[in-house]
C-alpha cells in the first residue's frame, strides 16, 4: 500500500511526457527501494558534492535569513542521506555534518548582528532543527525591530550649510561683507 501511495505521489512531481516518468511507468516489478534509489539518482549529486556545497553555502542578497536557514537545513539532510547510500564513496557522519552546518550558517548569514546572536544556538548541539528555526525567527524579528527603532529616531538638528541670498550683510563688527556668505541652517 505505501508503495502505491509513494509511487503516485512521486509521479505527480514529474510533468507528463518527461522521460524519467515514462521510464518509471514502463518498469516491471518496480519495488520501493528501487524506486527510491531511482528518485534519489534522478538529478541528485553525491555526498561529496553536497558536502562541498554545504561548506560554501551563504545567504543570497535577496534571501531572508529564514529561507537561507531552510536551504542549509535541506542541504544538511541531503548530505546525511547521501552518506547513508551503500555506494557512497565517502561517508560523512552526523557530528561532522552538524559541525559543518553550524559553521556554514554562522559564516553565511549576511547580517552581522543576526550572525552574532545566532552563534550560541548554532553551536548548541542539543537544539532540534525546529528550535533552531524558532530561535532564528526570534533573532530576526528582534533585529528588524531594532533597525526600525533606529530609523524612526529623529536626528538632532542638522547643521546644513546654505548660501546666503543677500551678498552684502553687515557683520557684527559693523563692516559690510562684500562676497557671498555662508550661513548655518538648522532645518527647523
Amino acid at each position: 500500500m505505501s508503495f502505491l501511495v509513494f509511487y503516485e505521489a512521486s509521479s505527480i512531481f514529474f510533468t507528463p511526457g518527461l522521460q524519467f516518468r515514462i521510464y518509471l511507468e514502463g518498469r516491471d516489478n518496480l519495488n520501493l527501494p528501487t524506486l527510491r534509489r531511482h528518485l534519489r539518482a534522478f538529478q541528485e549529486r553525491g555526498a561529496t558534492d553536497l558536502y562541498q556545497e554545504l561548506c560554501n553555502v551563504s545567504q543570497g542578497a535577496r534571501e531572508s535569513p529564514q529561507s537561507f536557514l531552510l536551504r542549509a537545513l535541506a542541504l544538511k539532510q541531503k548530505v546525511l542521506f547521501a552518506s547513508k547510500e551503500s555506494d557512497a564513496m565517502f561517508k560523512y557522519d552526523k557530528p561532522l555534518v552538524n559541525a559543518m552546518f553550524a559553521h556554514a550558517v554562522s559564516t553565511g548569514l549576511l547580517d552581522a548582528d543576526i550572525r552574532h546572536d545566532m552563534k550560541p544556538y548554532l553551536t548548541d548541539g542539543n537544539l532540534t532543527d525546529e528550535e533552531l528555526m524558532e530561535k532564528l525567527n526570534l533573532v530576526t524579528c528582534t533585529e528588524k525591530e531594532r533597525v526600525k527603532k533606529m530609523q524612526q529616531r529623529r536626528p538632532l538638528a542638522a547643521m546644513d550649510v546654505k548660501e546666503s541670498s543677500n551678498p552684502e550683510k553687515i557683520q557684527p563688527d559693523g563692516q559690510k561683507d562684500k562676497g557671498k556668505r555662508l550661513r548655518r541652517y538648522t532645518g527647523c
